[in-house]
């Protein structure tokens, strides 16, 4: 997947297709924002909890392992 936040596009391909669409432009830490308010207010679990932010990070780490040895470096699937 290709995210575009210029021309507020995602694109995802397989072998034989492309699909492009566009993104709804909204600020992203505005709308996650909203999302943890309207949880609390609401009871809800909130999408990003603090394992899914672990997840996060550790692809985040990853990617910049990945760079500086240039090549892919392996994490834990997340179940």
């Amino acid at each position: 997947a290709y995210l575009d936040y210029i021309k507020q596009t995602v694109e995802i391909e397989d072998d034989t297709w492309v699909r492009t669409a566009k993104i709804e432009p909204r600020e992203p830490l505005k709308v996650e924002l909203e999302h943890f308010v309207n949880a609390v207010r609401n009871g809800h679990e909130v999408i990003s909890n603090g394992e899914t932010s672990r997840h996060a990070l550790q692809v985040a780490m990853a990617a910049i392992e990945s760079y500086k040895k240039g090549k892919a470096i392996g994490i834990k699937p997340r179940i």
